[in-house]
């Protein structure tokens, strides 16, 4: 029989944003804003043992810890964004304060973008910043985290360019990057802990339309999401994506979708370690995000008919999917000994 455990999270919080925006002759445009929030959690937690194996669904379990204690913060922010028009230009400059109460700082983050359309059919964009971003409540608990944990900061910039050909057919490509410090850690039954990391990506789209006849669109994304202690719980190398809708008739219409994505990385468990008190077998878990979950595949197929009435019109459809079972995998389970 296994042991009782029990997580109860209930929050409650109230808030406001207010926004300001004001035009100094043709070429200049202010905007200033205010928010802020104010947050309470109370956090019970009665276990016997630390859930390593729940550490998704109910991560405060895999801590093994028990827990009665109620946090409160107030976080808010203030911003200041003129926007400047000058020819084809659109340029933004801005700047951003941030505030915690828990962590009792405030960051301050200057940011820069811009925008020119070189014609009806090209344009070029970008931007570049810093971006600051609080602790989850939970993670600033002096219970089961780091009362002193600090802002998470990213440095960011991306350029990107679309253009169109004869108004049917479309391009874009965008690539992007980020420096990222002081990112919290949440490894399986452990405190949190900092680390750094980087992203990067480069994203590729195309699209066609003829009419209202026919649409299609292509889209692949590279990239990669690594931190001190290997890749983030989200990093996908590569993605694809292609879909297509077809008007047959002004009543028939056929569409098809086809994803397919590298798997996500997951933490594995490498052995099973016997505890005799509870009679059941506990995890032992390897490298962190060390081993990657099979591709991903989906094609979707979809037929649809409009019937047009006097005064309203019903539309009918039938999809259907199809995922390779190698394909579909979300998450592993493991023989209760962990063997395999």
């Amino acid at each position: 029989v296994l042991p009782e455990a029990r997580q109860d999270r209930a929050e409650s919080y109230g808030w406001f944003r207010t926004e300001l925006s004001k035009w100094f002759g043709d070429n200049l445009e202010l905007n200033s804003g205010l928010q802020g929030k104010l947050q309470s959690v109370v956090l019970d937690v009665n276990t016997q043992r630390a859930w390593g194996e729940l550490a998704v669904a109910a991560p405060l379990l895999s801590r093994g810890e028990e827990l009665d204690e109620t946090l409160g913060r107030f976080t808010g922010g203030a911003w200041l964004e003129p926007r400047i028009f000058l020819g084809g230009w659109r340029i933004q400059p801005g700047v951003r304060l941030q505030l915690d109460s828990l962590i009792g700082s405030v960051e301050f983050d200057p940011r820069l973008s811009f925008r020119n359309e070189f014609s009806d059919d090209l344009r070029f964009r970008g931007a570049i910043g810093r971006y600051s971003q609080s602790p989850r409540i939970e993670l600033l608990s002096d219970i089961i985290g780091d009362e002193t944990l600090p802002f998470s900061t990213s440095y960011q910039g991306s350029l990107g360019v679309d253009y169109a050909y004869a108004s049917r057919l479309e391009f874009e490509a965008e690539v992007w990057g980020k420096q990222l410090y002081d990112l919290v850690v949440e490894n399986i039954g452990e405190s949190p802990t900092l680390e750094d990391g980087y992203a990067w990506g480069v994203e590729l789209g195309a699209r066609y339309r003829l009419r209202e006849k026919f649409f299609t669109a292509l889209s692949l994304t590279l990239g990669q999401s690594m931190r001190d202690s290997g890749p983030f719980a989200y990093d996908q190398p590569f993605a694809f994506s292609f879909l297509t809708s077809w008007k047959v008739t002004p009543r028939w219409t056929l569409g098809m979708r086809y994803r397919y994505a590298e798997g996500l990385p997951y933490t594995p468990v490498v052995d099973g370690v016997y505890n005799a008190n509870d009679d059941m077998y506990e995890p032992e878990f390897g490298d962190t995000n060390s081993v990657r979950m099979p591709a991903y595949q989906k094609i979707d197929l979809r037929v649809e008919r409009v019937w047009k009435l006097r005064r309203w019109s019903l539309v009918g459809y039938i999809e259907g999917w199809f995922v390779p079972p190698s394909n579909n995998t979300l998450y592993p389970v493991y023989s209760y000994d962990y063997s395999e």
